[in-house]
């Protein structure tokens, strides 16, 4: 089996980031920002905990790049 190409890597990179932030829009949505955790978002989005943070800093960097999101959209 030959590697993955770059594009395809940075695809894949690209879906999880997304299928965390949609995870992460659903639990805020679900049970607020206080009361969500990470580990709610990872469980979710299917993904390990670890690789949230791989790609999030911070619950909070988290929810500032929805936000962020949604500012954009309009």
């Amino acid at each position: 089996m030959a590697p993955r190409s770059k594009e395809a890597n940075e695809r894949i990179k690209d879906e999880r980031r997304g299928a965390i932030l949609l995870a992460a829009l659903k639990i805020f949505t679900r049970k607020g920002f206080s009361a969500a955790k990470m580990s709610d978002i990872s469980e979710e989005a299917n993904v390990s905990y670890g690789l949230v943070y791989h790609y999030f800093k911070s619950k909070e960097v988290v929810y500032l790049e929805l936000i962020e999101h949604a500012i954009n959209s309009l």
